[in-house]
């Protein structure tokens, strides 16, 4: 009886581990999409400007949207490790990094 109560804490333990887990990668997932898709909406801008007008701005901002992606996208890998899921080739095909301007 004993060991049956051990077992049923652990599992519940465990269980709570997982979803606190599954909740903090959806978040870092959610970090990442938000800053793509921003990155996104500033090349559509940046694409949609006539060829005389000064992007100078926008395209600085473009830069640092950028760069927070690649962190937040580098923080989804590092956390996705944490838990031993190692292959981020979905996280490639999902949030492709944009491209430098």
């Amino acid at each position: 009886m004993r060991r049956e109560l051990l077992e049923r804490n652990f599992a519940a333990v465990q269980s709570e581990i997982d979803e606190e887990r599954a909740a903090a990668l959806g978040r870092a997932g959610r970090k990442v999409q938000v800053q793509f898709e921003r990155c996104q909406q500033l090349i559509a801008r940046l694409d949609a400007l006539p060829d005389d007008a000064p992007m100078h701005d926008l395209l600085d901002e473009y830069r640092k949207a950028r760069d927070e992606f690649e962190h937040r996208r580098w923080q989804l890998c590092v956390h996705r490790e944490a838990i031993g899921l190692n292959d981020h080739r979905w996280i490639d095909r999902v949030f492709p990094t944009p491209q430098r301007r």
